[in-house]
């Protein structure tokens, strides 16, 4: 990127959420390898050089990306515990007039086995970003020439007609007023806060990681085509209702969203650059937390199915910037805008799945054991999970917004998720 570019819609958006609470996300490679910190210096040069948006700094008051020449920062913390590491990282702001936006933690640990903790601001990147991004550093780091990539552009630039123009306004004003159809029908979502007074600086993540191994995996997907859903289905309603259980009560109204990655279908399509290429479909339902979790899981993947066809994902797209201006986004104070979205966008649970990663898991000289996925759900709920698979290994994390959820809370509502997810059958 040799000059700015305006923020597109949906960028913006989550620099307004970002400014009320933190929206960074970190991308968590174990490793078996030789690796120096000079070598990670070197391979970020290069990850540097292939990715514009990484080469870029903030004008909040322009709503614009602007160029930077400052590398990207690498942290080492010898013996460090990485899921600490995590927490600090997903809510450790940015200095974003400066940039760049993204920074990357070295934990060496002994075995030659350590942890690479790449961190993004989520107005430049989304899941699939940071694992194309680790992916390419170590690629970088075993000697490969990475290719140089062009900036992609906005997403909102890049959707299918049904989400343009006249149509997509009309789509966007239909989506709000499902909403409040399901408001009303199905009643508020539920969830796990607890009606504590806390502003965002003072909030924190509780961060509780799941690493789920190949041969059970493949047994819990066998178990989902037999009930004719899928592991995303069964993920995000023992999830649902491990949160709900905890809250004590026995069936509830709940509001689960899932974001989608529009790479594929955007026109023209995206493949691994990094980049905001993510919406999201929400789904309402009443929640029984005794039932077996197969009939929402399934009536949550043919919800899935319906919307997708008829392009409803891009919808979303458009109408999520639509409500930031409703809130006020740039109008009114920063605080006001969070207490304008959180009263009235608050879901019970998402699902972040990031599927099976093209992603091989030797490269070079090192071993990728596992990749995760963390975000801070910022103001966007107070209950959000994760899912990354690679190499047939699983991992599922769960995060949390105390004080709303304690750590206590919060480690009961996972182990229980995981629970349920074992038990159904």
């Amino acid at each position: 990127m040799t000059a700015g570019r305006r923020l597109g819609p949906s960028e913006e958006v989550l620099l307004r959420l970002d400014q009320v609470m933190s929206l960074n996300f970190t991308t968590v490679a174990r490793v078996r390898g030789s690796l120096a910190p000079a070598q990670l210096s070197d391979g970020l040069a290069a990850l540097q050089r292939r990715h514009p948006l990484l080469r870029v700094a903030l004008d909040v008051a322009a709503t614009a990306f602007v160029p930077t020449d400052r590398p990207i920062p690498l942290r080492v913390v010898a013996g460090g515990d990485w899921r600490a590491e995590v927490e600090r990282e997903v809510l450790e702001r940015f200095d974003v007039a400066n940039g760049p936006l993204g920074r990357l933690v070295w934990i060496p640990g002994d075995d030659e086995v350590g942890h690479i903790l790449f961190t993004l601001h989520h107005t430049i990147g989304d899941g699939k970003s940071g694992a194309f991004a680790v992916r390419d550093l170590l690629r970088a780091v075993a000697g490969d020439e990475l290719e140089l990539l062009e900036d992609p552009g906005p997403v909102d630039a890049r959707v299918r007609p049904v989400a343009r123009g006249a149509r997509g306004l009309f789509g966007a004003l239909r989506f709000f007023a499902a909403q409040q159809v399901g408001d009303l029908v199905v009643g508020k979502p539920a969830g796990a806060r607890r009606a504590v007074d806390a502003a965002p600086p003072d909030r924190t993540v509780v961060f509780c990681p799941v690493e789920l191994q190949a041969d059970e995996v493949a047994e819990l997907v066998g178990r989902c085509r037999a009930h004719e859903t899928t592991l995303h289905g069964l993920l995000l309603t023992a999830f649902a209702q491990a949160i709900i259980a905890e809250s004590g009560a026995s069936v509830a109204p709940v509001l689960l969203g899932s974001p989608v990655d529009l790479r594929k279908t955007l026109v023209p399509p995206i493949a691994d650059e990094v980049g905001l290429f993510v919406s999201m479909l929400p789904y309402r339902t009443k929640l029984d937390v005794e039932a077996p979790p197969w009939d929402v899981a399934r009536a949550l993947r043919r919800d899935i199915d319906v919307q997708r066809a008829r392009g409803a994902e891009d919808v979303t797209l458009r109408a999520l910037p639509v409500a930031a201006r409703l809130a006020g986004a740039g109008r009114v104070s920063v605080a006001e805008f969070g207490r304008r979205w959180e009263g009235a966008l608050q879901s019970t649970a998402g699902l972040t799945n990031l599927g099976r990663l093209p992603i091989e898991p030797q490269i070079g000289g090192v071993l990728v054991e596992t990749l995760h996925f963390a975000v801070c759900p910022s103001i966007l709920g107070v209950t959000v999970s994760s899912a990354t698979s690679l190499a047939g290994n699983l991992t599922w994390n769960h995060h949390f917004i105390a004080p709303f959820v304690s750590r206590e809370r919060a480690e009961r509502i996972s182990a229980d998720a995981v629970a349920r997810v074992r038990a159904a059958r």
